[in-house]
């Protein structure tokens, strides 16, 4: 197994994982917030925000992996989108 299939299954396994997250957000955590009104709709969502970007490093390697996927499948992606 070459370094570069190697990063496309480290690679498939964190877009799961991160596609997991985001089920479970859409699932639990949106309905609750639902619930709220304006005010407080928004107060969540900005402190959710702070703590996914202020804390979360997980996310920036996923996305950098999936991009990498998107290139060995698809090279034209990686010529028209990311400069």
């Amino acid at each position: 197994m070459t370094l570069f299939v190697g990063f496309l299954i480290v690679s498939t396994l964190l877009c799961a994982l991160v596609t997991g997250f985001i089920f479970t957000y859409a699932v639990v955590v949106i309905p609750g917030f639902a619930k709220l009104d304006d005010r407080d709709f928004i107060r969540a969502f900005q402190v959710t925000d702070g703590v996914i970007q202020n804390n979360q490093p997980l996310f920036m390697l996923a996305c950098g992996l999936d991009r990498i996927r998107c290139c060995h499948y698809d090279p034209g992606v990686c010529r028209t989108t990311w400069h």
